[in-house]
């Protein structure tokens, strides 16, 4: 380091490549050369746990440093128990104050705790949790990488959520510094063929994903949509049959469901719609409840995307046509819907959710008097919730399907008829049914009723997953739920119900950390196709 005995003098440029710096300024001859931008000998900054270390000598220029007063247990992570001081080694509660050093890489940060405590307070506690990681940022911190672009968007995380957890805005500020870094180092990443397909590459764009549900950077839906392409793209790139280590596996699975998030909000078809990606990354794996659950809703997504593609047609017979097979197609996902759930009651031990008296504050609920949901959902654990929370939004959105294509088979209007992302406003044709065209038996009756009892459920599941000791983590899995919950209630007459929905969206940003969901409340789906230039 540059003004440091004994360490590297070299430019960071010539330090990356290992090369002689001749340390020429502005840039050096070596980066002149090869045509590369010289980055300087300036090194990157980040916090270091200094608990445990010996205080450092009195220097004449001693680096920037942002201490925190110790904080109590409750402030960094409200829904962790008090716990006995412990006699030997360094407790949890030791992680800060936290010193902003100037000779640390990115790298270092995994192995830091500030990671550990980022973990910490994003994950469910242990009890709310199966015996399996529940995502791939609990892999991340023994990762070994090759680039820095993982390292620049874990940092820009882990500043984001301690940061906001410990009301510190300079630690606020600098994460979207690096996040910005990092949008940067993965662009050069995606450069080189190799970097592009490695796990880390996947597992930092995955990180950028979450850090828009964090902070929300433009203020709408377009960065996140923005990144869920980028991962669409990246795992395309690695092809059906690469997701075999432990870390690609994890990835995989929880960008799938963004992917198939993505693809419902935007009417959108993915390569994961194709045969080939529901079977190749499970080879050597078990393919669980919620990947078959998966299945499902990313086969829902060609029949939406093939709704909207063909709602222009000018011909009544050929409209007709169209719109009886993609009922079938409909019912045949129904009932594979149900054949999942019967397997679920046999696979995981019942019950699967029970009642009890709602606790959860909502500025809605005026005097707590009428209360909109005045009894909650309880689960095993957060597993279980997410299981049935997904197959409620998934049942939402089939059953609104099946119900806008019969109404537009029968020349019904738009009028009163719930929002979903099948939604045809604007079908020319209005079919008369020609000669020989059967239309599907209406098995099941989707009227609101119906979907209301599942929004409903939806709504009384929220008080699990904002309790204090789901972490960020459960907040962020209630999300896609709520947003179906909310438009289901949308485009009915102003209610209570609707009301609490809203409030709770506000809740998950203002009190959980994360964002994005003020956005989602605020945005339909029809805002979201406008922006996505239909």
């Amino acid at each position: 380091m540059v003004g440091v005995a004994g360490k590297s003098k070299a430019y960071n440029t010539c330090r990356s490549r290992r090369i002689k710096c001749d340390l020429q300024r502005p840039e050096c001859s070596q980066c002149l050369k090869s045509g590369r931008r010289c980055s300087g000998y300036r090194r990157e900054t980040v916090f270091l746990n200094q608990s445990s270390t010996p205080t450092p000598r009195p220097s004449p220029n001693p680096p920037v440093e942002i201490v925190f007063s110790k904080p109590s247990q409750e402030a960094v992570n409200p829904r962790r128990k008090p716990k006995k001081p412990s006699t030997s080694g360094t407790s949890k509660s030791a992680r800060l104050p936290l010193q902003l050093a100037s000779r640390v890489s990115d790298q270092q940060i995994f192995g830091a705790r500030f990671v550990d405590e980022f973990l910490h307070i994003y994950l469910p506690t242990s009890r709310n949790c199966p015996k399996v990681p529940l995502t791939w940022l609990q892999l991340v911190p023994n990762t070994a990488t090759e680039g820095p672009a993982l390292g620049c968007a874990m940092a820009a995380v882990a500043f984001s959520v301690v940061g906001r957890a410990t009301d510190n805005h300079t630690l606020v500020m600098e994460s979207a510094r690096k996040y910005g870094q990092a949008l940067g180092e993965l662009q050069r990443a995606l450069w080189n063929q190799r970097l592009m397909c490695l796990d880390e590459t996947l597992a930092a764009s995955g990180a950028l994903l979450l850090y828009e549900l964090l902070e929300c950077t433009e203020n709408n839906m377009q960065a996140w949509n923005s990144h869920a392409q980028g991962v669409t793209r990246l795992m395309e790139a690695r092809g059906p049959d690469s997701w075999d280590s432990p870390l690609a596996q994890m990835i995989f699975k929880i960008m799938r469901h963004a992917v198939m998030i993505h693809d419902l909000q935007n009417r959108k078809l993915s390569v994961l719609s194709q045969p080939e990606w529901q079977s190749g990354p499970w080879k050597i794996h078990v393919k669980n409840p919620d990947q078959q659950l998966y299945d499902v809703g990313i086969d829902l997504t060609r029949i939406i995307a093939r709704t909207n593609t063909t709602k222009f047609i000018n011909d009544n017979a050929t409209f007709a046509l169209e719109r009886a097979a993609l009922i079938e197609a409909c019912q045949n996902l129904d009932t594979r819907l149900e054949n999942w759930f019967q397997q679920l009651n046999e696979d995981i031990p019942t019950p699967h959710y029970w009642p009890e008296f709602s606790r959860m504050d909502n500025t809605s609920d005026e005097f707590k008097v009428d209360l909109a949901f005045p009894v909650s959902f309880h689960f095993p654990n957060i597993y279980v919730a997410k299981l049935l929370n997904d197959y409620w939004a998934i049942s939402i959105i089939l059953h609104s399907t099946i119900k806008l294509l019969y109404q537009s088979l029968a020349g019904q209007t738009r009028e009163n008829r719930p929002e979903h992302p099948a939604d045809d406003q604007g079908a020319k044709a209005r079919a008369i049914l020609p000669p020989g065209c059967n239309v599907p038996f209406r098995k099941k009756v989707a009227d609101p009723k119906l979907l209301k009892s599942f929004a409903s459920n939806i709504a009384q599941s929220m008080e699990y997953f904002l309790s204090k000791d789901m972490g960020i983590l459960g907040p962020q899995w209630a999300l896609f739920g709520l947003r179906v919950a909310l438009q289901t209630y949308h485009y009915g007459p102003p209610s209570k119900e609707l009301r609490w929905l809203q409030a709770v969206h506000d809740k998950i940003s203002d009190e959980k950390g994360l964002r994005y969901s003020r956005i989602l409340a605020s945005t339909t789906w029809q805002d979201a196709w406008s922006n996505q230039g239909r």
